[in-house]
């Protein structure tokens, strides 16, 4: 019973995080879109500029390339929040799934599954070859054997748990 309240608990937090980090995100990304707005903008007054011959060719083309490179760092930007709000949204839908779901159902063992992967997937390579990474590589191997043993019973597809990862070899 207090395990129940306490995963109960945790998944509350993770989840009011996500939501928060969700909302900052989305709030990075509007700015950013109005930044890029902006600089489409000043686009265009340079080329009523050049027309209206305010400014020479050579102007107009260093300030083009100037609008145009922080265009293209602003779109990396705006990329960025968009693959974090995405990311936050799947933890948020697995979380929630892990809550709803009988706690050893297949379903709630894919959600745990992915949420670990990702887990791992952002850990350093020191960290990865260092006691948390090995933790969370054994219970990712441990959750794909037991995902494979209620899959084959039921014959449903079987999803690879990452290979665990191989000594570099120096050259």
């Amino acid at each position: 019973m207090a395990d129940n309240i306490q995963k109960t608990l945790e998944i509350r937090v993770n989840y009011s995080e996500a939501l928060n980090g969700i909302a900052k995100y989305r709030m990075e990304l509007d700015r950013a879109k109005a930044e890029a707005k902006a600089m489409t903008d000043k686009l265009k007054e340079y080329d009523k500029e050049l027309k209206a011959k305010a400014i020479t060719e050579t102007e107009y083309s260093k300030k083009v390339l100037e609008v145009q490179k922080a265009l293209a760092a602003n779109k990396q930007e705006q990329q960025q929040y968009a693959d974090a709000i995405r990311t936050s949204e799947k933890v948020i839908k697995n979380q929630i799934t892990q809550q709803n779901e009988a706690e050893d159902s297949l379903k709630a063992m894919r959600a745990q599954l992915s949420n670990l992967t990702k887990e791992y997937d952002e850990l350093g390579k020191t960290a990865r070859e260092g006691a948390e990474g090995i933790e969370k590589l054994n219970a990712i191997n441990d959750l794909t054997d037991k995902l494979k043993e209620a899959e084959e019973a039921t014959e449903a597809p079987v999803e690879e748990a990452p290979a665990e990862p191989e000594p570099t070899k120096e050259e």
